[in-house]
């Protein structure tokens, strides 16, 4: 979900609750990873997903968070930095049939869910078990953006189209107008790169230059809208929209990029829009 989900959106939920097993099987867990509000992150979602008919017991905090969330007096929510290593925590996703990430900033998901060494934590290890068994694994905001093998982490169209791709940042708050950050996501989605917030933020720019640096890896971005989802069907490899918005593709296959006085000129993109019920056969294209 390209982030501002809004509890009414039945499309999308409905089709997420569905395929987690439908209201009665369906099955959560909910990791707060990314946010800085991390229980009110999780108490939202799980309100949401209650009015659907999910059943509250089936919803699970999975406590993995880098921020404290100052509505909670009595925990301090970044000490859970570490419990990704966690293995009853793990244990818990590993039961579910659906894992969701919120929103907030995607590169703490990452720094919370991959060892210094790149290795996947435990609670990595079992979403990645969720994934390989056929459940959900889902995610607004932030949570789309970890979803590919290369994750924009920061930056603005502006900056992007001026300054370029940054791959290494060692601080915590990137600067949104010196270009783009692309790092490593968490690789659940394979065929392209997701950005989000796509239409509220003006974020084309920044997309195509990601996409650029990455041409030998991918030649698709995917940039959601907000309050609207792009559904993966693994099985049967078709892309689907849900929701209010719609979803850009871009396809930088056939396109060309030159410099004139340090700005691009890129000629020959193809871009697409897909709105809600839309499919795309993926291996067709």
């Amino acid at each position: 979900a390209g982030g501002g989900l809004e509890n009414n959106n039945s499309s999308v939920f409905t089709q997420l609750i569905d395929l987690a097993g439908g209201p009665d099987k369906a099955s959560f867990a909910v990791i707060p990873s990314a946010s800085g509000v991390s229980v009110q992150s999780f108490e939202y979602f799980k309100k949401t997903l209650v009015s659907y008919g999910v059943k509250p017991d089936k919803i699970n905090l999975i406590p993995v968070a880098m921020v404290d969330d100052d509505s909670t007096e009595e925990v301090n929510e970044a000490t859970w930095m570490n419990n990704g290593n966690d293995v009853q925590l793990a244990g818990m996703v590993r039961n579910c049939s659906a894992v969701w990430f919120t929103g907030g900033d995607q590169m703490r998901t990452i720094k919370c869910l991959v060892k210094n060494d790149g290795s996947k934590t435990p609670v990595l290890e079992a979403v990645w078990e969720v994934f390989h068994n056929g459940g959900v694994v889902g995610g607004t905001s932030a949570g789309a953006a970890i979803m590919s093998k290369a994750m924009i982490g920061g930056g603005n169209s502006i900056g992007a189209l001026t300054h370029g791709v940054l791959t290494n940042f060692e601080g915590d708050d990137f600067s949104e107008s010196d270009g783009v950050l692309l790092t490593k996501g968490l690789g659940f989605f394979t065929h392209g790169i997701v950005d989000q917030h796509f239409d509220a933020r003006a974020r084309i720019g920044r997309l195509i230059m990601a996409l650029f640096h990455e041409r030998e890896n991918f030649t698709y971005g995917f940039g959601i809208d907000e309050n609207t989802a792009l559904i993966y069907l693994g099985k049967n490899k078709k892309l689907k929209v849900a929701g209010a918005g719609g979803v850009t593709i871009i396809n930088t296959a056939k396109a060309e990029i030159t410099f004139h006085n340090q700005l691009p000129e890129i000629k020959n993109l193809v871009v697409s829009y897909l709105e809600d019920g839309d499919m795309l056969d993926i291996q067709s294209e």
